[in-house]
């Protein structure tokens, strides 16, 4: 377990060759308020890595710099947990990573936010649950399987593509809320089936490049 307080920044690459799980407790102590970590040096994640604890204290986590590159990528049970209020902001290029935000119920307002082109790379798998969002900001991106559950949205201000290449299990967004909103294009691929649900106010377009895109009864 890594411990955080305050403002801390790691610029050495951390290298974790286990599947023992890897944890940053990012605590909120009233001598610091709020948490933020900072990697600039990436590394390579072999096991689970959980961002917790699990309550409602915020924090936040910067990767720049060098790339984040996971080998087990696609296992969820070994991606990036974050469970609480958590930020995780994404300011390089070609992230390898498998995220899970809102990881409990008591992540609602967690958030992953895209601060230049293709922060991930397109096998990256993303579950948004629990009220978690994901911000583009104007900038286009690409990733894996991609599903927002209870309340999970997408969104952007300035006009941005988010291309989602489905091709592992049935694909879908779920949950009645689950939605797209802003000025945000989708675009789907691969051959999985994809469902929308939940009310999507996007003045982007939606479009199928390979594979059913399917309009659910909420959608």
């Amino acid at each position: 377990e890594f411990a955080a307080y305050g403002t801390c920044a790691i610029t050495a690459p951390i290298y974790q060759t286990g599947t023992e799980r890897f944890m940053v407790k990012q605590d909120q102590v009233s001598a610091y308020g709020s948490t933020e970590l900072t990697l600039r040096g990436g590394g390579s994640f072999a096991g689970p890595v959980l961002f917790g604890p699990t309550n409602t204290t915020w924090r936040k986590l910067v990767v720049e710099g060098a790339p984040i590159i996971q080998p087990t990528l696609g296992k969820r049970d070994y991606g990036f947990k974050f469970n609480g209020k958590t930020e995780l902001h994404l300011k390089n290029q070609d992230n390898r990573m498998y995220i899970e935000l809102g990881a409990t119920s008591q992540g609602t307002g967690s958030s992953l936010h895209c601060w230049t082109n293709d922060v991930l790379n397109y096998q990256c798998d993303i579950i948004l649950g629990y009220g978690s969002t994901m911000d583009l900001h104007g900038f286009d991106q690409q990733v894996g399987d991609l599903q927002t559950g209870t309340w999970g949205r997408i969104r952007s201000a300035e006009p941005a593509t988010l291309l989602a290449f489905y091709d592992d299990g049935n694909g879908k967004t779920w949950g009645v809320n689950a939605g797209i909103d802003g000025a945000v294009t989708f675009r789907k691929s691969g051959p999985k089936s994809l469902t929308i649900t939940g009310t999507n106010m996007t003045t982007g377009a939606l479009v199928a490049f390979a594979g059913p895109l399917v309009p659910g009864a909420t959608g």
